[in-house]
């Protein structure tokens, strides 16, 4: 379907470069050595390169520069926006799709505490463990804010998401703040903030405060009824679907149309 879709955008005339972020799919861990000097910096740059290969194509219109960003590409998308680099390709446009609209330490605390109250409700865990666990994720989180060691002998449960291995990455992240982001914007740029209102992981409501803090009014907020973080039109709520065989939001394609040709 994806495929399909950059089908249809380029018979309408419309360019488009997709790109497996660095550690997955044919990208791999490229020149890196040690995943623990990965940093949002890594990320930032590859995007950046990104858009210069769009830009510097032949037939590319460089003064319409649009990137969409997906879940975390959404601070990518943001980055790209606000921190041009001098003499670079200039972005016209952004579209935040299921955006990070927290501090990333704060969203990710939000998600697992959550999931800490469903295993509480299902009886999965004991109330003396979900209160081990949010204090160890407390301890983690301030940690890696302070700059100083994670704790030792975390809860499986938490011990891979706080690694060594992640830590630098999860720092450099945490440090930036998408709303404040959002609030530097270049004015009159129009920015497509989109959330899925099944979606689990990004709430609508945070979604709309990052599109308020657009300045000039330049954010719009589009809401998907019944789709989910994968894009696609599943009222579960269960992350188990998300590689189920079920169609696209055609809401998502028709915002995202728009703001190519508006």
């Amino acid at each position: 379907r994806p495929a399909r879709r950059r089908d249809a955008r380029g018979r309408a005339g419309v360019a488009s470069l997709r790109y497996d972020k660095l550690g997955s799919g044919r990208t791999g861990v490229g020149t890196v050595t040690d995943p623990a000097t990965i940093t949002l910096n890594t990320f930032a740059d590859q995007a950046q390169a990104a858009l210069r290969t769009l830009a510097d194509a032949p037939g590319i219109d460089a003064s319409r520069l649009l990137v969409v960003g997906h879940s975390e590409g959404a601070l990518y998308a943001q980055l790209l926006a606000t921190r041009p680099v001098l003499d670079g390709p200039r972005v016209s446009r952004i579209a935040l799709v299921m955006p990070l609209a927290l501090r990333y330490l704060d969203l990710i605390g939000k998600q697992v505490r959550g999931q800490i109250i469903a295993a509480s409700a299902l009886g999965s865990i004991s109330p003396e463990q979900a209160q081990r666990l949010r204090g160890q994720l407390d301890a983690a989180t301030a940690a890696i804010r302070a700059g100083t060691a994670v704790p030792a002998a975390l809860d499986p449960s938490l011990a891979g998401l706080f690694a060594p291995a992640n830590v630098g990455y999860l720092r450099t992240a945490d440090a930036v703040d998408p709303l404040a982001l959002a609030r530097q914007t270049p004015g009159g740029m129009p920015v497509l903030v989109v959330c899925g209102t099944d979606d689990v992981q990004v709430d609508c409501p945070d979604a709309q405060a990052l599109a308020t803090a657009v300045p000039s009014g330049a954010g719009h907020l589009v809401e998907l009824a019944g789709v989910s973080h994968v894009l696609k039109v599943d009222g579960s709520r269960n992350p188990a679907n998300y590689s189920a065989d079920l169609p696209y939001s055609p809401e998502l394609e028709r915002a995202l149309a728009g703001l190519v040709t508006g």
